[in-house]
């Protein structure tokens, strides 16, 4: 305050901008933002409408940053799908102390006693032909927690009938039925969140599941260490 009133003094004797910057030590962009005849400093209202629009949202974010989400413009997105109106450059201004606190953050190791989890997750792959031409193919991998067995089987396509194949032939292969398998959100597995954030499965897989006798999880979205393997 007494940095203000040195200011306006100066500015009502009629004393130039550089040269009060010259007696305070202050950057002439500073003085400007202090008017003359104005009651007293300038008010930042500005940027506490900025930091606003996005705290509606904040333990969301938090939330999606303790899952591993840490891609600013996959955050937006969501956000945007909640209401949020605000820039992206507002969300880079939260998120910066998150990530400087990631700096020091500790990961736990994860463990699952035998035949409790397994994981299952599609990969992709191009493959080139005799005569030049190329195959998209898709691979079932199924993993199990505790002992790390893995299973591989090469698909042209990923619809329900081929998972559910996949799954019965892994079964055979690694001779035990875990109690849980972990999935990203692939469509034929996970439909998405209700109002309440629970997760929705595939009616069709969720019967398969139960002839079976395992349980479907859902690993949460864009979080690379949710299944743990």
């Amino acid at each position: 305050m007494d940095q203000y009133l040195e200011i306006r003094d100066l500015s009502l004797q009629g004393v130039s901008q550089s040269e009060i910057a010259r007696r305070t030590g202050l950057d002439r962009k500073t003085i400007r933002k202090y008017p003359a005849k104005s009651a007293g400093p300038p008010v930042k209202g500005k940027r506490r409408q900025r930091g606003n629009l996005v705290q509606p949202h904040a333990d969301y974010l938090r939330k999606r940053w303790a899952q591993g989400c840490r891609n600013a413009v996959v955050l937006m997105r969501e956000i945007k799908e909640r209401g949020y109106q605000g820039s992206y450059s507002v969300l880079k201004e939260f998120l910066q102390p998150l990530r400087d606190g990631a700096r020091w953050r500790v990961e736990l190791r994860w463990e699952s006693p035998p035949g409790q989890y397994a994981q299952a997750d599609w990969g992709y792959f191009k493959a080139e032909m005799p005569d030049g031409s190329s195959l998209k193919l898709h691979a079932f991998v199924l993993t199990l927690a505790y002992s790390r067995v893995i299973y591989v089987e090469w698909t042209t396509g990923m619809d329900l009938a081929t998972l559910e194949r996949c799954h019965e032939h892994a079964f055979d292969y690694v001779c035990d039925l875990p109690k849980y398998i972990v999935y990203d959100r692939m469509r034929t597995v996970v439909l998405g969140e209700d109002s309440d954030g629970e997760v929705r499965f595939h009616p069709a897989f969720g019967d398969f599941a139960g002839h079976y006798g395992f349980t479907p999880k859902a690993a949460p979205a864009h979080w690379p260490r949710g299944k743990g393997r």
